[in-house]
């Protein structure tokens, strides 16, 4: 009797190994196939997405500060095109770079208040990505432009503070220096200049910076 269960019981200890053994073996081979054709799915997704995004940065370099506002419904034409990428493509790099654009062409356009929204939703869904910055720093202008001044200064504090090695550190120190002295409120005004000056010397804001620390030192007002 004893016997007989010895080798029922080596039977299921050899069933189990052999289990285990052809498990290894199917996970081994399976795992790398389905990340090489999941690799390969989203290389094919990003440079779709990629080419779309391109064909309306194309158009979109025709828009600029100077001439959007009288583009009209080529403005409209362009944010559909944009959201065409976003919703083709939603987890790519271009359909971030086409979200940041749509609120960079509602503020040029004059859309303050879409363009709040949408920049707005992008910080708060990109902390890391590389247009994070440049996006807090048009974020202030939308809220200047909605007189929302404290939140615009919050924007730019926000890239000095969080995101203090980007090439919009001394753009924001510089900005926060002029809200300051529009506001009358010398005393950061000049903080701000001056740490620009001292912290970024090779910016080109350096030379303004210097130039309204003279001038608020000299009690000398620019802005009315």
């Amino acid at each position: 009797m004893a016997t007989v269960i010895d080798a029922e019981s080596k039977k299921k200890s050899l069933d189990i190994k052999s289990f285990i053994f052809w498990l290894i073996i199917i996970v081994a081979i399976v795992l790398p196939v389905v990340f090489f054709v999941s690799k390969k799915q989203s290389d094919k997704q990003q440079f779709a997405s990629s080419e779309m995004f391109e064909l309306v940065y194309d158009e979109l370099k025709e828009f600029d500060g100077l001439n959007i506002t009288s583009k009209g419904n080529e403005v409209d034409a362009i944010l559909v095109k944009l959201d065409e990428v976003i919703n083709a493509y939603p987890k790519t790099i271009s359909a971030k770079r086409a979200e940041f654009y749509k609120g960079y062409v509602c503020y040029f356009a004059g859309k303050n208040e879409q363009a709040e929204t949408i920049f707005k939703n992008f910080v708060a869904k990109n902390k890391k990505l590389f247009l994070t910055p440049k996006a807090y720093y048009f974020l202030s202008f939308v809220y200047s432009d909605l007189d929302k001044n404290d939140e615009s200064i919050n924007s730019l504090e926000y890239i000095v503070n969080e995101i203090k090695d980007s090439y919009y550190a001394p753009l924001a120190y510089f900005r926060l220096g002029q809200l300051f002295d529009l506001s009358n409120d010398k005393d950061n005004a000049l903080k701000n200049y001056t740490i620009l000056v001292e912290k970024y010397p090779n910016s080109s804001q350096v030379n303004l910076a210097k130039e309204r620390i003279s001038l608020l030192k000299n009690d000398i007002q620019i802005f009315n």
